[in-house]
């Protein structure tokens, strides 16, 4: 039998909401490169600092301990400050928000090359260049979302590889701007390349055709062409207008932040301690740093390679299996570093955690998207950064609390190996939980509908 004519405009109108919805801009590709350089100037600088420890320790005469605060104090901020880039880049624009984080940044690492005491560091490329790269890295990965949704996971992957390259290249180059100009001139040629955000920002824009307030007024307009018994699809639309913000109040998305929180911990320590345990094995400190570099090469290959994965059609609808998969492989290497005793040993674990490592990032933005609807994805990334602040703060200091109580590296590693598992095993069973809610509801929902809200009658 026919369609009534209300239900045939309900799905003419639903079908251009969809097309709405996944059309692609040619621009999204301009941002997924402004991303690249905006992750390589934000999140990878902070890493190239380490370059600069011997000399502050040398200049300054403080311990290794009281420079490391400048990286910590750095990345906490990032995390910490992303609800505020997220809420700033909703009132004056994504744009404007990332040039003012360059801006920012900038001006933190040129501070620093005047600073004369540890204290000041602190202030400079720890506070302001911490809150900088807050207000840059959270709303240009949000942004991609918006002009992607075929290929989000592979447009994510490109832009996150930025992650990898510049773990590869900003060090040596670090090193040789030190070598060349002294530390203070290296920070200001540094600052000089963090600026280039501002660059990346002026090229930042939302599609006109993507804004996600369009499908939902079109939504809400297709609502109200239905009959008057379609009292559900009524309801549901009414609760989406008065309540844009409920969809992060899902356990499933407080479940995901509180995975990723214990992820991001247990990926600190084989990140951080590599190269001292290589040391600690005896390999020279070229060998050593040789590994680092390998692990961001490795990086590399993950984002691009795990982004085009996750697109194929025939892993559609399992992407937490597969985002769980990857961090049980992930959690391996480091319960297997102890018993490591060859350099050929820790270059395949080395080789191993990189890979997931940049999977591990590719899977965060892609699944926060799958979630949370384009509208919301600022705030949900910045929540979701936010929550990875305190790991980023504590983890180190404790990681080597243990390696100095045990003189070993072994139970660091196994428990950052554990906390992975642990993350896991809390994703699965937390997304199973609600998918049986769903079918629950969806089959009593089901019985309840009149017959204007199907297909045919």
């Amino acid at each position: 039998m026919s369609s009534s004519p209300a239900m045939s405009e309900s799905k003419s109108v639903s079908a251009s909401s969809e097309s709405v919805r996944k059309k692609e801009s040619p621009w999204g590709w301009v941002v997924v490169m402004g991303m690249f350089v905006v992750i390589i100037c934000t999140r990878t600088v902070t890493r190239s600092l380490s370059t600069f420890f011997l000399e502050l320790n040398h200049h300054f005469g403080g311990g290794s301990a009281s420079t490391a605060w400048i990286i910590s104090i750095n990345d906490c901020l990032t995390m910490l400050c992303a609800p505020f880039g997220a809420f700033l880049s909703q009132r004056i624009g994504t744009r404007l928000t990332v040039m003012l984080g360059g801006l920012l940044s900038f001006c933190g690492l040129v501070l620093g090359s005047f600073c004369t005491n540890i204290t000041c560091l602190y202030m400079g490329p720890g506070v302001l260049t911490g809150f900088g790269s807050a207000l840059s890295f959270t709303p240009t990965l949000a942004l991609i979302g918006v002009f992607f949704q075929k290929r989000l996971a592979f447009a994510l992957g490109l832009a996150t590889s930025g992650n990898g390259v510049g773990t590869f290249i900003l060090p040596p180059i670090s090193q040789l701007l030190i070598e060349t100009f002294g530390w203070r001139g290296a920070m200001i040629i540094l600052g000089s390349i963090v600026a280039h955000i501002c660059v990346c920002g002026a090229l930042f824009q939302r599609p006109p055709s993507s804004e996600p307030i369009q499908v939902l007024s079109q939504e809400k307009n297709d609502c109200a062409s239905l009959q008057d018994g379609c009292d559900v699809e009524k309801s549901r639309a009414r609760s989406q207008r008065t309540l844009p913000y409920q969809q992060l109040l899902r356990p499933e998305f407080f479940s995901f932040c509180f995975v990723t929180t214990l992820l991001c911990y247990g990926a600190i320590t084989p990140l951080v301690y590599i190269i001292p345990y290589a040391q600690f094995k005896g390999f020279s400190d070229q060998k050593a740093a040789f590994l680092l570099s390998v692990l961001g090469i490795m990086d590399i290959v993950g984002t691009v390679t795990s982004g085009w994965l996750i697109d194929r059609k025939c892993l559609r609808g399992h992407e937490v299996h597969c985002y769980a998969s990857t961090i049980f492989l992930y959690a391996l290497v480091p319960m297997l570093l102890p018993i490591m005793n060859t350099y050929s040993q820790l270059m395949a674990c080395v080789v191993i955690y990189g890979y997931f490592n940049g999977a591990s990032g590719v899977f965060i933005p892609f699944m926060v998207s799958t979630l949370i609807n384009s509208k919301l994805a600022p705030t949900a990334l910045s929540i979701v950064n936010c929550s990875l602040g305190i790991p980023y703060l504590v983890g180190p200091p404790i990681s080597g609390w243990l390696k100095d109580r045990t003189s070993g590296y072994t139970l660091p590693f196994i428990i950052s190996g554990l906390i992975k598992l642990f993350s896991m095993v809390i994703l699965e069973a937390t997304f199973l939980w609600t998918n049986c809610l769903k079918s629950r509801k969806s089959r009593s929902t089901a019985r309840k509908l009149p017959a204007c809200c199907y297909a045919g009658s």
